[in-house]
């Protein structure tokens, strides 16, 4: 149940739209080529959120994040009492309070 819990929180907590833009130069259009090449490759898993620009002269990182997402408390609350109320867990608090005081 903890596991089930946490991966509930992470996805809960983790924002519904992101954008990047940015420029990139490495000073070499090799590797600034190997950059492209790579952000052209992730293009299926990102669908275009993620936007850069080659330079392919100077050296150059840039860049804009932006995160949108909503975090409600009463679900982070409902996961925390779950964990908290799960037999297992407790016992584990037990043990650890056990040994702090050894």
């Amino acid at each position: 149940v903890g596991f089930y819990e946490l991966g509930e929180i992470i996805r809960h907590v983790l924002p519904r739209k992101l954008e990047v833009f940015g420029i990139v130069g490495t000073g070499d259009p090799a590797s600034t080529g190997q950059i492209m090449a790579i952000q052209g490759m992730l293009y299926p898993w990102h669908k275009g959120n993620i936007r850069l620009e080659p330079d392919f002269e100077e050296k150059y990182i840039e860049g804009e994040l932006h995160l949108k997402g909503i975090i409600r408390l009463g679900t982070l609350g409902i996961c925390g009492l779950r964990i908290l109320l799960n037999k297992n867990v407790r016992r584990l608090i037990r043990i650890l309070r056990k040994k702090e005081e050894a």
